[in-house]
């Protein structure tokens, strides 16, 4: 009941700082607690944990302990020749060994003294461990770049949004000054429907955008853990990563990314896994001690401490000597050594795409850059022109089809501006998950 309250109170703790500040940061932070992903990752290890002190137990001391009770409701005949009693050589007589009621008291020790098999078991446990560590790291690490494209695709929603709404409101004030130039004769009424046409679109754009951000909230609050019911404000600053973004290290290279490491673990294991094989081949040696009591009576009465148990008491070694297996060692032997020739080319091809992998996220890195720059400059170019139109318009030598255009043209560099922010932060984020931040 105290670990429940506990539970709860975490938990209500960690759901208030979340509600006060909703940086990414603090939403990760919610996550490593919360979310099931992160927790069955964690679990993962624990249960590698376990396993590797079941192995090691197998080589502990062994105590078990016995209690039989046996009542013959018959006991068991035999025959010897009655020449021994001095009766007739040509005679049997029969006769019956032992006592109606029967107990034993035992206690045993065993003792594994010497295993290869076992050694480089214990040494394949704990690797199996390490390589759970590493999947722990590898899970989280694709659990948080999956979050961070969520939190700031759900930004760039809100900020197409807003874009979207300050355009409803630019054209709103062209409309109502074209409704007033229609209403004083100086315009037609079908320049008037042509703005109405675009404001629609516009609105429904709006409503698009709002859905959207709804969504994309519950599939954020889901993947976190985060009560689908209660509110989330994400108050980050969306220029934030993208002015910040930085690239890969000149010293940075494959082999200290978790894909590498992980293909590493694997080659270590398959190697154990050799070594565990062939020693199966090895011999193993093994103690024990056996102590015994035991009760014969010709009435239930072992309750009874007057009465005597007979002790008996035997130690001793087996040494195991594996001689042959019709060729099964062989086999298995042939098999891991197959396994660990294909886990070396893997760690090979792996540490190549590795490599071919960071040259592209450099690339992608400063390419996208570029872009973002070029669709700044396309920006501001059509906002003048737009600027332009509309002062042209009120003089009134330009019409309303031309400041339409003009107007989409500043909504399609809008758009592009925001895909290339939003590939400035999915490079950021391939690179920041690559070099393991």
């Amino acid at each position: 009941m105290t670990k429940y309250i506990i539970a709860i109170l975490t938990f209500s703790m960690n759901f208030i700082a979340v509600s006060q500040t909703t940086s990414l940061e603090d939403l990760l932070n919610f996550a490593n607690t919360n979310s099931p992903e992160i927790q069955n990752a964690s679990i993962d290890v624990e249960i590698a944990e376990q396993k590797i002190k079941e192995y090691t137990s197998a080589g502990l001391p062994k105590i078990n302990g016995s209690l039989d009770f046996q009542n013959f409701i018959n006991i068991p005949t035999t025959v010897i020749p009655a020449s021994a009693f001095g009766l007739p050589t040509n005679e049997l007589m029969p006769v019956k060994f032992g006592t109606d009621y029967n107990s034993n008291l035992s206690l045993r020790l065993d003792q594994l003294i010497f295993s290869a098999r076992y050694i480089y078991g214990i040494r394949a446990a704990n690797a199996y461990a390490d390589l759970t560590q590493l999947i722990k790291k590898q899970k989280i690490a694709d659990f948080q770049e999956k979050i961070s494209r969520l939190y700031y695709s759900i930004l760039l929603i809100n900020k197409n949004l807003t874009l979207t709404e300050n355009s409803k409101e630019q054209i709103k004030k062209i409309y109502d000054y074209t409704q007033k130039m229609v209403k004083e004769g100086f315009l037609e009424l079908n320049q008037l429907d042509e703005i109405n046409l675009l404001l629609l679109q516009l609105e429904n754009a709006i409503a698009q955008l709002k859905m959207n951000e709804e969504l994309s909230l519950i599939q954020l609050k889901s993947n976190i853990g985060y009560p689908l019911d209660s509110s989330l404000k994400l108050e980050d600053n969306f220029a934030d990563i993208v002015n910040s973004s930085v690239g890969l290290s000149k010293n940075f290279n494959a082999n200290q990314t978790i894909s590498y490491m992980l293909a590493l673990q694997n080659t270590i294991l398959s190697d154990l896994d050799l070594k565990v094989v062939k020693s199966e081949g090895y011999p193993s040696l093994s103690g024990f001690v056996n102590h015994q009591e035991m009760a014969m009576r010709e009435e239930f009465n072992f309750l009874n401490g007057s009465l005597p148990w007979y002790p008996a008491t035997v130690w001793g070694v087996r040494v195991n000597i594996p001689i042959f297996n019709s060729g099964e060692g062989k086999s298995k032997r042939t098999q891991k050594e197959l396994s660990l020739l294909k886990s070396q080319n893997d760690l090979i091809n792996i540490e190549s795409q590795i490599s071919a992998l960071l040259i592209q996220l450099e690339n992608n890195s400063k390419f996208s850059k570029m872009s973002l720059k070029n669709a700044q400059e396309s920006l501001s170019f059509a906002e003048k022109v737009l600027e332009n139109e509309i002062i042209k318009y009120k003089a009134g030598t330009s019409s309303v089809l031309l400041v339409s255009q003009a107007q989409n043209q500043v909504i399609s560099a809008q758009q592009e501006l925001l895909k290339k922010e939003f590939n400035v932060i999915s490079s950021q984020l391939a690179i920041n998950k690559i070099i393991n931040q």
